[in-house]
């Protein structure tokens, strides 16, 4: 066959054919249930996909993954895996990455996810933009949430739990000191509410189940909801924005020290700052880098023990919080309404300020309102719910 000639140089390259390569399914539950970062309420559910048999360790539920979706390539998170589809198997992809993370979305958070989304009239991917943060990639390589870490902060938990005991036996010793900031506090705060009793023994108790609902206790300053393990409270702030943020650091301090995670929801970046200093007078220190005579981190990494989930922080201030709360290295959170979706677990704290507050009604599908969601994480979790305000809302009431 008679080819055209050309000039030393331009000649046309051949194209060289790739060898398809054979990608082998898993062995066990190979395939995955994706919830892709897609917001049309019509595709607002999980896409199967194939994981290949190199992938079976890092494609747990929880991941982050790249998948191809007609002719885009999307993130998503593995929902679930299973062994059977609906979908043709004809039809099924494999998974094009998996994205290899210490820190996965726990089993708690995507129930909690999901019903949120129920709740509201959303869909599972509505919400889950919301709430976990953008990944960034280079914050994944700064921090490694080992087990060291985690009896680290089991041992100060420890010891912030022994300074409270012996603050409350000063106070009913009669031995307070007034300059001491937490017996301070928890005198004022046994004084001040007819039902603080009830509430510090919520704080401590260790619950067993995540049921939540039942009879109410009502009286002047407090109100309680209970059932089981899990209590709701509604606080009567007393005037002061200071003295709030000293009654709710208290409350903070009380379930951290027994080994849960607590959350606060705020209106603004000022009552979380004011929140943040009466935490820092009971010696926690805020989530941030180190220096480089930081006793047991090199230079260059972070520690502390109160993240804040705040919108308006960078992406990868972002992440990198939610990642130290979703590993349970830092037990607080505070912030605005962003936090309402804060990765704690188990019987946690879940507290909010002034829950009529124009700041916490969401702009985005499907509108969800932070009370509302802090109010059904907590009956989930079994956990225990305050609402403080000056004024009762009409929920509240």
């Amino acid at each position: 066959m008679a080819e055209q000639p050309s000039l030393d140089g331009f000649a046309r390259k051949t194209k060289r054919k790739r060898n398809a390569v054979s990608r082998v399914p898993a062995d066990d539950c190979a395939i995955a249930h994706v919830m892709l970062d897609v917001q049309a309420s019509h595709l607002g559910r999980t896409f199967d996909y194939l994981v290949s048999k190199d992938q079976e360790d890092a494609a747990q539920p929880g991941a982050f993954v790249r998948v191809r979706f007609g002719a885009q390539r999307l993130t998503g998170v593995i929902w679930s895996r299973s062994s059977n589809s609906d979908t043709p198997s004809s039809a099924l992809r494999f998974l094009e990455r998996v994205f290899p993370s210490d820190v996965l979305i726990s089993k708690s958070l995507r129930e909690d996810i999901d019903a949120i989304a129920k709740a509201y009239g959303g869909t599972i991917a509505n919400i889950l933009r919301l709430a976990v943060p953008q990944r960034v990639a280079r914050v994944e390589h700064e921090e490694v949430f080992d087990s060291i870490r985690l009896h680290r902060r089991k041992d100060w938990c420890i010891n912030l739990k022994k300074l409270l005991e012996s603050s409350n036996k000063a106070y009913k010793s009669n031995e307070a000191n007034e300059t001491d900031s937490s017996i301070a506090t928890f005198a004022r705060m046994m004084e001040s509410y007819e039902n603080a009793d009830i509430l510090h023994d919520a704080l401590v108790k260790k619950a067993s189940n995540a049921d939540f609902d039942g009879e109410k206790i009502e009286n002047n300053n407090a109100k309680s909801t209970t059932k089981t393990d899990a209590k709701s409270f509604v606080v009567d702030a007393p005037a002061g924005s200071l003295r709030m943020a000293q009654d709710l650091a208290w409350m903070i301090v009380t379930a951290v020290s027994q080994g849960k995670q607590a959350v606060a929801v705020l209106p603004t970046l000022r009552e979380v700052n004011d929140v943040m200093r009466a935490l820092m007078a009971y010696g926690l220190k805020p989530y941030k880098r180190v220096s480089e005579n930081h006793r047991g981190f090199s230079a260059g990494g972070f520690d502390g023990d109160v993240a804040r989930l705040c919108a308006a922080d960078a992406p990868a201030d972002r992440y990198r919080a939610w990642r130290a709360v979703a590993s349970g290295i830092v037990p607080c959170v505070l912030g605005t309404r962003a936090a309402m979706y804060a990765p704690v677990e188990g019987d946690a704290l879940f507290a909010i300020v002034e829950d009529t507050a124009y700041q916490y009604a969401d702009g985005m599908m499907p509108y969800a309102q932070a009370r509302g969601v802090m109010r059904l994480r907590a009956k989930k979790h079994g956990g225990v719910f305050v609402a403080m305000s000056y004024s009762r809302s009409a929920l509240s009431q």
